[in-house]
């Protein structure tokens, strides 16, 4: 089957569920001195993500479920990092997947359903993250003040009405 050379981007390739491994090649003894990704000796696992890291539900993911997040991770020493995907929306929500209407001239299966895509790729291939930051420590901005989470755990500014 032909595939395209870029994945039509849209909610169902965003990502869902990853996970992130470390590797040093400053590490005595690493039987993978290189930190080749391809080999999985030397390489820690770190951090592997709920299930829905990123959520979404029907009738499809939306922008703030697939938007920015943060993790805490033990102290780890890497010269490398990998981050691995192991599932996308489409991959990680059954509820995407199967017919959703009884309209027969629509596939709504998201590994069938391609919009804007003249050759069919399945969604199972296709995954989309914008960005990872490693911080080795929490920022602090000069000047700025601390935001006080409030009773639903969200970051909020005492001062503004948001």
């Amino acid at each position: 089957m032909l595939r395209p050379t870029a994945a039509g981007q849209n909610r169902f390739t965003a990502l869902r569920q990853f996970e992130l491994l470390a590797c040093d090649t400053t590490a005595r003894r690493n039987p993978n001195p290189t930190c080749d990704p391809a080999n999985a000796a030397g390489w820690k696992l770190v951090l592997r993500s709920e299930r829905d890291a990123f959520p979404g539900v029907n009738p499809r993911p939306i922008v703030p479920d697939t938007q920015l997040r943060m993790w805490d991770i033990s102290r780890t020493s890497a010269t490398h990092v990998l981050f691995r995907v192991l599932n996308n929306q489409c991959t990680g929500q059954t509820s995407f997947q199967g017919e959703q209407d009884n309209d027969p001239q629509f596939t709504t299966d998201c590994r069938e359903n391609s919009p804007g895509q003249t050759i069919t790729q399945e969604r199972d291939t296709a995954v989309r993250a914008a960005e990872v930051q490693l911080l080795t420590s929490i920022p602090k901005v000069k000047g700025a003040e601390e935001l006080k989470p409030d009773e639903h755990g969200r970051d909020h500014d005492d001062d503004h009405d948001h």
